[in-house]
């Protein structure tokens, strides 16, 4: 399977990905999933980033003191394997005028205008 590691430490699970028999390409090389390695951020700029592409969120042991209770080796494996489960997640919408925003946890409005 063709992945795309993405997030500011995504280097850091590089081998394990390897290791667990996954491809690593760019994300321009059109992986078949993205793995957001980070935080709720990471996954969600994954998203606009490259929306429509599946993701699989991981934490960080960097920035998550017990996400190594994850098990980043495992989650890898399952994945390559073709036993990692999918989820959908709701994208939400708004319109403000002609445009359209998409987000996945929220949408933040701000009136340019501070009166």
């Amino acid at each position: 399977m063709r992945v795309a590691l993405i997030g500011r430490h995504s280097e850091d699970i590089r081998s394990l990905a390897v290791d667990a028999g996954l491809v690593v390409v760019r994300p321009e090389d059109t992986p078949e999933v993205m793995i957001a390695y980070g935080g709720d951020g990471t996954l969600i700029g994954a998203e606009a980033a490259w929306p429509g592409v599946p993701k699989l969120g991981m934490r960080s042991s960097r920035s998550c003191a017990k996400c190594d209770l994850h098990g980043d080796e495992a989650v890898l494996a399952r994945l390559a394997a073709g036993e990692a489960e999918r989820t959908e997640l709701i994208k939400l919408v708004t319109q403000v005028g002609p445009e359209r925003f998409y987000g996945v946890n929220d949408i933040l409005l701000r009136n340019s205008d501070i009166r």
